[in-house]
């Protein structure tokens, strides 16, 4: 993962605030891992966080604390859910030692460890023993 991927800027709609907009700003920034609050207009604040540090669910912890309400819009609680739950996934994945392909690859050494090896005859026994057997010598 390269440091940008760790770096998330959000746009967020803002409905109700009811804390002073520079109080909100500065909240923000005492937040560790909070590099960029501005508000780009009276109902939409920029943000831009380290998410090794913190994650957007903190940060609407935060704003709820602030008195500020985000919008409540389908696309806007859809888009949050999505962030919320990529974010989750994303330090998940990080938090792996090896990631996905480890757990792979342990999966397949193991079923190759309990495999039967050496030569597999598939036929059935019955079949084997008459195959096997040398042909009848024929009568004179």
């Amino acid at each position: 993962m390269t440091l940008d991927d760790w770096h998330k800027t959000r746009r967020l709609s803002v409905a109700v605030c009811s804390a002073p907009p520079s109080e909100v700003t500065v909240r923000l920034r005492l937040l560790a891992g909070v590099s960029f609050v501005r508000w780009l207009d009276v109902r939409h604040l920029a943000i831009r966080y380290d998410l090794r540090q913190l994650d957007f669910v903190q940060i609407k912890r935060e704003l709820a604390t602030l008195g500020v309400s985000l919008a409540a819009t389908f696309w806007d609680r859809l888009r949050e859910g999505l962030w919320s739950y990529m974010e989750t996934t994303q330090r998940e994945v990080d938090a792996m030692p090896a990631g996905w392909d480890a757990d792979v690859q342990r999966i397949y050494v193991s079923r190759y460890r309990r495999r039967r090896h050496g030569f597999r005859d598939e036929r059935p026994q019955q079949w084997r023993k008459y195959l096997d057997r040398a042909p009848a010598p024929d009568k004179p």
